[in-house]
């Protein structure tokens, strides 16, 4: 363990990223759990998504724009007039993905390659003071990965990317407009992940696309939990509690509003169930006119909490659309709730198709309970709420195997492997 802690009070990371580390969401969250062994000084951070921070967070963070007010001004007339990225409920935002199954316009490629930017004179100062050993960043778009490209040329510094989802197959490749800044950009990816580190992805499948589509080597780094910190307990609820926690986009209120009419089924053979849902707030005004009134609805809490509301529930679920334009975004993916589900032992049910990221990587290590249809979902639901030992075997496995993979001490090794020199 010396050992490990000197590996990282040698290094020095300097973070370009949408969300820092402290973050109140899913990246800032599993980040903060990533990094949570690196000292104050061994860090600094820029990031370009607004956002909550932690007040109480001991990394010092930044909030930056990829191109000076300037250009912002003239980027954000071009998108007016090309109608992208204009506010909208996030019901209608959704809507919009199921019917055409992308998120930008295919305008959007062409700006972010043609318009320029600088990186500004008083951060490279900064950042060259720093003089750090690696860049970590979570590229999610042209222009950052155009920013990213640039900077680690400015201060001589190599780059390690943390893929978390298939970003560029998804939101720039959807037609033959977009060919020129794609084949542009692919190049300059390829390149950086060709840089002979050990870059990193979120999930299995991911590493085997970006093997198969980009070279490079990568290693399996997500969110992790201390497991052993965890004092798990059986619960003896009268009502069987079914516990979601996340985002309702991407259909995700889909399945959950199956589950709730199983739930309502199951109730009529006397079986007492309740969905309860935590959720952001603007989630849950914006889709909770369009999902089931038997679903219990509540504000998504503080990652500090999340461990109280998980052990307090009977079963946990994740959901995932069968939409065929909702799948070209989460068929790589693995939810960073996957591990703080695990770690509280209790039964994990998956609803959703089994050809995307989080059911291949359950199937393959034998994790919880994946179904595809109502009636296997009804069936799964009645057995765990009948069979005691049944309950147990799937709530016990699914803790032993996620510790495998997702305990503090296996990701952080792999973190520290890939950002070392």
């Amino acid at each position: 363990m010396n050992e490990q802690l000197s590996d990282v009070g040698l290094l020095r990371i300097l973070i370009v990223n949408p969300y820092p580390i402290d973050a109140d969401c899913p990246i800032g969250i599993m980040m903060k759990n990533l990094f949570s062994n690196f000292g104050a000084d061994s860090i600094i951070q820029y990031y370009t998504n607004s956002c909550e921070i932690d007040k109480n967070s001991k990394f010092r963070s930044e909030k930056i724009t990829l191109y000076n007010p300037v250009i912002n001004k003239i980027k954000y007339k071009i998108q007016r007039i090309l109608w992208i990225n204009h506010k909208k409920k996030v019901t209608d935002i959704d809507k919009k993905l199921r019917t055409s199954g992308v998120r930008s316009n295919q305008w959007e490629s062409w700006i972010q390659l043609l318009l320029p930017f600088s990186i500004d004179s008083k951060l490279l100062e900064e950042i060259r003071l720093f003089n750090p050993n690696v860049i970590y960043t979570q590229i999610y778009s042209y222009a950052m990965l155009k920013y990213i490209n640039i900077l680690s040329k400015k201060i001589s510094c190599p780059v390690v990317i943390h893929t978390l989802d298939d970003w560029m197959g998804s939101n720039y490749k959807d037609g033959i407009i977009q060919y020129i800044p794609c084949y542009f950009f692919t190049k300059i990816l390829k390149s950086l992940l060709n840089n002979g580190k050990c870059h990193m992805v979120a999930s299995p499948k991911m590493l085997n696309y970006m093997e198969k589509n980009y070279g490079g080597k990568y290693e399996f780094v997500m969110n992790c939990y201390k497991y052993s910190e965890i004092k798990t307990r059986m619960n003896n609820n009268k009502v069987m509690k079914i516990v979601y926690a996340g985002g309702l986009m991407l259909e995700r209120y889909i399945g959950l509003n199956q589950i709730a009419q199983c739930v309502e089924l199951l109730n009529q053979e006397n079986k007492k169930f309740e969905l309860h849902v935590y959720a952001p707030f603007s989630h849950i005004e914006g889709y909770r006119s369009v999902m089931k009134e038997n679903i219990v609805f509540h504000k998504s809490i503080g990652h500090e909490g999340v461990e109280e509301i998980l052990t307090e529930s009977d079963i946990l679920v994740h959901v995932e659309s069968f939409n065929p334009n909702v799948v070209k975004f989460t068929r790589y993916s693995l939810s960073t709730k996957i591990p703080e589900y695990l770690a509280v032992r209790k039964p994990l049910v998956y609803f959703g198709p089994k050809n995307v990221g989080v059911a291949e990587f359950l199937i393959d290590n034998k994790i919880g309970l994946c179904v595809d249809t109502v009636s296997n979902l009804n069936e799964q639901l009645s057995m765990l709420y009948h069979d005691k030992l049944y309950y147990e075997a799937i709530a016990s496995n699914g803790n032993m195997t996620g510790k495998s993979f997702f305990d503090v001490d296996v990701m952080q090794r792999k973190l520290r492997k890939c950002l070392k020199n």
